[in-house]
């Protein structure tokens, strides 16, 4: 039978959904019907009366966007945006009564807010005319007394002061209109609230992008979204709760060929987009340099709450600091170089090629060259065609790919995380993250190096990836190379096995749980849950940790975010403020750029 839950070429493990098994629920105090759960290492609020341990369901992951027509069927967005839920006829009769409320109480709203218009303007006013009259005040103590000048400067100030008394008074006068509209306005609401509250009743709590945010209920964080069987039957009624049982902890963005859930990105802002206009021209004359095999993209980092039963007490493992930037390869890899058409054109080779109508040589040569990127997207990809800078318009990859490059050996690829601000602008590269840097500066972290040797890419350790990092620096300082001061060498905070560095834990008894507890609150050896150290100028969270296994013949690396930062992204996409690591990593056509 085949599989109803797949993934998609575009599948992201950290934005899914997977079908699980409710585990112990713990009591939230202060809540009758409220309790946590861990669900893949993950904590989530549910209710005690709806979801009970041993249940089935299905998990979506924070900070995801799940399918329309699902939250649609199931009725699940938003009073705000009830027309899109199924039974929007059923809720608009309900909210049918209070409609002449919400007229009378929008025309109150543009009456209160023409007097608040009006009373600002008077007391601006009013400010402006007693600034002038303090003004003259002064210039009037230096003038003779008695004189036709003094007398009449002295009037002007009477009257600029009478008249800003006038303004202020009439201020006054509307703040105590303005202040009793604004309470009518209120209980002309409070009468309609019964209605709305039995509105909301039929509706549920996605907003119209059908986001899965991280809420606080009780004072306890949750992440994530659970949802019954029940509910994907409505939306695919083929599905069967065999086949749900059949995938239990599997993860999926796809059921039955249709996506069902992806990585939530808020609206981006305007100098953000991307040039879309145009793209089938820009592809005219251009030369793609790639030679499939020599560079690699970052791998996705996976989240160690869904992985940490891979771990072994006896695993040496290295964690380093989560630094919150964007992240940046830089290659010296194999890539192909045009030949110029006048060589190709007058080649005695090519001219008998073309005399006897067969194929010409190649019209490139291959040969060791740059290669930068950000997590996905190359920047010098293409010959001939012009460069997007990208987010803020500005090609900090570039500029560092310059930097690194000369120092690179042949066949190597690094990887880094650019951080502080984008050269010679104010603009933070993430928001309030300094990370010690001044405005207009920034910095790199290298965490990952590969390199060509006997035939194959082999990764680096991290203590390698330090110690070529320190390297790089004192061969830029001999080069007289100031550059150096941008080099920011990887923050290793342990080396060593799980059980050295937890020896207290029952390597026994709910090993792997525990130790991810530990972690999540370790703020003796990461400082999880405390402010960085390393930002300077803003009181911001750590975002967390980096954790290898050390001669890893799977190389992957596993991120453990903290909670307060995890709850301060939530607000910032709340407001969409639009992560650089988003915009470059989700963008509709990222290799057009």
């Amino acid at each position: 039978m085949a599989n109803v839950f797949t993934k998609s070429e575009e599948f992201k493990s950290e934005y899914s959904c997977a079908v699980v098994k409710v585990g112990e629920l713990t009591p939230i105090e202060g809540s009758d019907f409220l309790a946590k759960t861990l669900v893949l290492g993950t904590q989530i609020v549910v209710r005690r009366d709806f979801i009970k341990p041993g249940d089935t369901m299905i998990y979506c992951a924070n900070e995801t966007q799940l399918n329309e027509r699902f939250l649609s069927v199931n009725n699940l967005f938003e009073i705000s945006c009830r027309e899109k839920n199924a039974n929007a006829e059923e809720v608009a009769k309900i909210m049918e009564e209070y409609a002449p409320i919400k007229a009378k109480a929008d025309k109150m709203r543009n009456e209160a807010k023409n007097i608040k218009g009006v009373m600002e303007s008077k007391t601006n006013f009013s400010n402006k005319l007693t600034k002038k009259a303090d003004k003259l005040e002064k210039k009037l103590s230096e003038m003779e007394l008695g004189t036709a000048e003094y007398e009449t400067l002295k009037a002007d100030i009477a009257d600029k002061r009478k008249s800003a008394e006038k303004a202020l008074s009439e201020a006054m006068s509307l703040t105590t209109k303005y202040t009793n509209l604004k309470k009518d306005i209120e209980d002309l609401v409070n009468s309609g609230k019964h209605i709305v509250d039995e509105a909301k009743k039929h509706c549920g709590f996605f907003n119209k992008y059908g986001r899965v945010r991280c809420i606080t209920l009780k004072g306890t964080p949750s992440f994530g979204f659970l949802f019954s069987p029940e509910e994907l039957f409505k939306f695919d009624n083929t599905v069967t709760m065999e086949d749900i049982e059949d995938c239990i902890g599997q993860e999926f963005d796809t059921i039955n060929g249709e996506l069902f859930v992806k990585v939530f990105i808020p609206p981006m802002p305007k100098e953000s987009r991307r040039d879309n206009a145009n793209k089938a021209q820009k592809k005219i004359k251009r030369f793609d340099r790639m030679i499939d095999g020599e560079f690699f993209f970052h791998y996705d980092t996976t989240q160690l709450e869904k992985t940490i039963n891979q771990f072994k007490p006896e695993d040496v493992i290295d964690v380093s600091i989560k630094i919150h930037g964007t992240s940046s390869i830089f290659a010296k890899v194999k890539v192909k170089k045009p030949i110029h058409w006048k060589t190709i054109l007058f080649s005695p080779w090519n001219f008998a090629m073309r005399l006897f109508h067969l194929p010409m040589v190649k019209t490139y040569k291959v040969e060791y060259g740059p290669v930068y990127s950000s997590r996905t997207v190359i920047k010098n990809r293409y010959i001939n065609s012009s460069t997007n800078g990208g987010y803020y318009n500005a090609d900090i990859w570039t500029e560092y790919g310059d930097i690194i490059y000369p120092y690179l050996d042949e066949g190597m690829t690094v990887y880094g995380e650019i951080f502080g601000y984008i050269t010679e602008s104010d603009k933070p590269i993430q928001k309030t993250y300094d990370y010690g840097c001044d405005k207009g500066e920034n910095k790199i972290m290298f965490y990952r190096v590969t390199k060509d040797e006997d035939g194959n890419k082999r990764e680096w350790e991290v203590q390698e990836v330090f110690e070529w990092t320190k390297d790089l620096i004192e061969r830029m300082k001999a080069n007289n190379d100031e550059n150096w001061k941008k080099i920011h060498p990887i923050d290793i905070l342990y080396h060593g096995t799980l059980e050295d560095l937890y020896p207290d834990i029952d390597t026994e008894n709910h090993w792997h749980e525990n130790v991810l507890e530990k972690l999540k609150n370790d703020k003796e050896h990461f400082g999880m849950e405390e402010d960085e150290p390393l930002c300077i100028y803003h009181q911001v969270p750590r975002e967390g940790i980096c954790v290898r296994k050390y001669a890893d013949p799977i190389r992957e690396c596993y991120k453990l975010k903290t909670i307060s930062f995890k709850l301060g992204e939530a607000i910032r996409y709340d407001s969409n403020d639009v992560d650089i690591e988003a915009v470059e990593g989700y963008s509709e056509d990222p290799n057009e750029s």
